[in-house]
Parts: structure tokens; sequence; C-alpha cells
């Protein structure tokens, strides 16, 4: 069981809704998989929308990051987002738009049959 921050557990929560609603997943636990694997669909910081996955910086190191679902876009530059590993806990979170990595703006995509 993931029980704190020290523990990377934000992809495993996007990846887990993600499976759950039937999409695909990156199947790792690096937030930044959904930018390194090019998941889904790059879409413009303009175009995002409830449902976008978006990644963000987080820790020293290149690789480390925080993915987050958009819950709802505010219109001022900023969206509320839904993310694991936030305080330890599965939380609704205000986040600027700004802060969003490149490449990080991804759209899921159901897998074609």
């Amino acid at each position: 069981m993931y029980s704190s921050d020290a523990t990377a557990w934000c992809a495993i929560t996007v990846n887990d809704v993600l499976a759950e609603c039937g999409y695909p997943t990156t199947a790792s636990v690096l937030a930044k998989s959904f930018v390194n694997d090019a998941y889904g669909l790059e879409i413009a910081p303009a175009d995002i929308a409830p449902v976008d996955i978006i990644v963000f910086d987080r820790g020293n190191v290149a690789w480390q990051g925080h993915v987050e679902v958009v819950d709802k876009v505010s219109g001022d530059g900023t969206v509320w987002a839904i993310g694991g590993n936030v305080s330890d806990q599965v939380k609704r979170s205000l986040r600027k738009i700004a802060d969003i990595v490149p490449r990080g703006n991804r759209r899921p995509v159901m897998a074609a049959d």
C-alpha cells in the first residue's frame, strides 16, 4: 500500500482511473511517462478541457514529476485538477496552466479495436 508522499503514486492513481474508464495507460509509475511516452494526443494549453491529463515538474531530477486529471477549466489561466499523492491523499487542487511541462498537456484516446 502506498502511504506517503515519499512513495510516488500520482501516476498509479491516474493510470488506475484511465484503466477503469477503458483508456490505455502508460503502465508506469512515473508521472512523466505521460510526456516521454507521448501518451494520447498533445493538446495546446488553450484547448485544455476536463478529463485531459496534465504533468508538472516535481523534485530535483529531470525524470521526476506530478500528473493529474483536469476536472474544471477556470478560464483565468488555471484549472482544477484531481491527483493522487497530494498531501498523502487523492485531492482536487487549483493548478496554473503555465506550470505544465512542455508537451505535458495530454488528451486520452481510446485504443482502436
